[in-house]
């Protein structure tokens, strides 16, 4: 079971640049990565993606690829042509006009972006994309360490509210037979006081009350909601994706828990329906975080 929050880094050297891939994820419905890196990288986008999707299955991704070049890369220097010679004609006019005999070379290299100084661009072969996955591997592999130790305290809670539930749903087995039967005689006293003055089939009259009676039995209901128990700590162990199975299981739950409300209208009961609702609310807010 893994979390969908995390975060990793790695930082390597390619050629004489220097790399570093740091991604982080948050909860989301499905995966969504976004990768920002240098333009003269943009190929190598779809080879990201694609070995971030062969190990991660839920979550919105961040990833930033920054680079920066060493002391040993090539870097090439240019002269705004057009920049020079509107400057030349310039300095021209001024020497005439403030009888100045020249101009130093440190005065012309003041002149803002006459001369620039450019790194070259960066290589983008097959090594470099190479080097880059292999460094993304690192970056995802912390990045899912870190899901899966969140996802152990997730899992801690999970277990505790579970247990808790259980135990609401013995609570509530136990007295489903003394819930039954008081159904029935109250049933039978209510019809009694209805059908007073009138003759009643006292055969026709015990099976309609044990029809309706039946009516509000929740033994189905309580199998179900302990079976849906023993599949959530079944999921738990699964090292697959179990984030959608979790949140079906629980709407089940729920539904389980509403039927049981409607049919039983017993105080004790209704309390114990009360305590499940809100554990399994509890629960619902927790596996939104499960991949």
């Amino acid at each position: 079971m893994y979390s969908m929050t995390g975060y990793g880094l790695c930082d390597t050297m390619i050629d004489d640049v220097y790399v570093k891939i740091e991604m982080k994820s948050v909860n989301h419905r499905y995966l969504e990565s976004a990768i920002r890196m240098p333009r003269e990288w943009i190929r190598f986008e779809d080879a990201l993606k694609k070995r971030i999707k062969q190990r991660i299955s839920r979550g919105k991704l961040d990833v930033f690829i920054t680079v920066e070049q060493g002391s040993h890369a090539e870097k090439h220097v240019s002269m705004d042509s057009k920049l020079a010679s509107s400057l030349r004609n310039s300095l021209t006019e001024m020497q005439h006009y403030f009888n100045v005999q020249s101009v130093s070379l440190h005065d012309l290299l003041q002149v803002p972006d006459l001369i620039k100084v450019e790194q070259a661009e960066m290589q983008a072969d097959e090594n470099v994309q190479a080097a880059l996955l292999q460094c993304l591997d690192t970056a995802l592999s912390q990045l899912i360490n870190m899901r899966f130790q969140e996802a152990v305290h997730i899992k801690e809670d999970l277990i505790e509210r579970l247990t808790l539930l259980e135990k609401v749903i013995q609570q509530i087995d136990s007295v489903c037979d003394d819930v039954k039967q008081n159904h029935r005689e109250k049933l039978r006293n209510r019809l009694k006081e209805l059908l007073e003055d009138s003759d009643v089939d006292e055969v026709r009259f015990t099976m309609e009350v044990a029809l309706l009676a039946d009516r509000s039995d929740i033994s189905e209901e309580l199998t179900r909601l302990k079976s849906h128990c023993k599949q959530f700590y079944t999921l738990m162990e699964t090292a697959s994706p179990i984030g959608r199975k979790i949140d079906f299981l629980i709407q089940e739950m729920n539904r389980e828990t509403n039927t049981i409300a409607s049919k039983v209208n017993d105080l004790a009961v209704t309390n114990h329906v009360i305590h499940m609702k809100s554990e399994l609310e509890k629960i619902r807010e927790q596996i939104q975080n499960i991949e």
